[in-house]
């Protein structure tokens, strides 16, 4: 049992990190619960998809003209995926940054009901 769910939970890892380089939303957010509850560097950013989907766009999904991520699945339990993530975006702003951080999701029904991420992102000189 360990075993298929650390292999369901790595396959999730990497379609993630998958959407988000390929910068489609609607994939990203297909991996979201409807009432999903997000936060970012312990602040609540969303309490629902829609809000989600408005984060997202608003910053890294929306703003980036290219982005390259790597996800590592860390810990994998019934309804418990966490991860350490490591990046490269480049902005509409002209500005290019690496990132990295940690995210935990709560697994409902196969998507992730809450989403607690923290994460710092460096301009590069």
């Amino acid at each position: 049992m360990d075993d298929l769910i650390r292999s369901n939970a790595e396959a999730a890892v990497q379609a993630t990190a998958a959407a988000y380089n390929k910068g489609d939303i609607d994939e990203i957010m297909a991996m979201f619960e409807p009432d999903i509850i997000a936060t970012w560097n312990g602040a609540i950013v969303a309490r629902n998809a829609d809000e989600l989907r408005a984060w997202f766009l608003g910053g890294m999904v929306g703003q980036a003209t290219s982005l390259t991520i790597e996800k590592t699945l860390m810990v994998a339990t019934e309804d418990t995926i966490g991860t350490h993530w490591r990046h490269v975006a480049s902005y509409k702003n002209g500005q290019t940054v690496d990132g990295c951080g940690n995210e935990f999701w709560t697994v409902r029904n196969g998507r992730a009901a809450t989403w607690n991420a923290v994460g710092v992102e460096t301009p590069r000189s």
